[in-house]
């Protein structure tokens, strides 16, 4: 009941002033997966990516989960751990091989940090990628990921043995 109650009020708006809550919950609720899902999700929405990483770790050894790894891929990045990252956006995307958003999410970073042909390479992987149900998010997705081929093209970055076919589906 606790719970349900900082939850709810998280959501309304007062994540940092819930955190000490959870903190107290922490002990009787160590053991329930989605309550440390939970708290490392409010303690990484608040900025504590560090805090946020210990929880996410606990609900890990309960939990082998896309979400749970996408969650430690964002902390990592957020501290600038970028091997650490892309290792758990890749352990998302080998979980749900249908997903788009872990291989876009690691394409963006790569390209952030200057890993330019990785990035492209992972932009033509998502561009090409079977679409199992269309939403506006995928569409969203493969125009920026055409947009980053574009731009490292013309920067001169692109892979040169896998040229970008501008004929392939909007």
């Amino acid at each position: 009941m606790k719970w349900t109650k900082i939850a709810h009020q998280s959501l309304a708006g007062q994540t940092e002033q819930m955190l000490p809550e959870y903190k107290l919950l922490h002990s009787k609720l160590r053991n329930n997966e989605l309550f440390l899902y939970n708290y490392a999700a409010e303690q990484n929405f608040s900025k504590h990516y560090e805090e946020s990483l210990v929880i996410a770790r606990e609900c890990e050894s309960l939990w082998g989960d896309y979400d749970l790894q996408m969650l430690i891929a964002d902390n990592y990045q957020q501290l600038k751990d970028y091997a650490k990252a892309e290792q758990h956006y890749r352990k998302a995307a080998a979980m749900c091989p249908a997903k788009f958003v872990p291989l876009y999410q690691l394409a963006k970073m790569l390209d952030a940090i200057g890993r330019n042909d990785e990035a492209v390479a992972l932009a033509i992987q998502i561009v090409n990628k079977p679409i199992k149900v269309l939403s506006t998010q995928i569409v969203a997705i493969q125009r920026e990921m055409r947009e980053l081929i574009l731009k490292n093209q013309r920067q001169g970055n692109a892979l040169n043995e896998q040229p970008f076919d501008s004929a392939l589906p909007p």
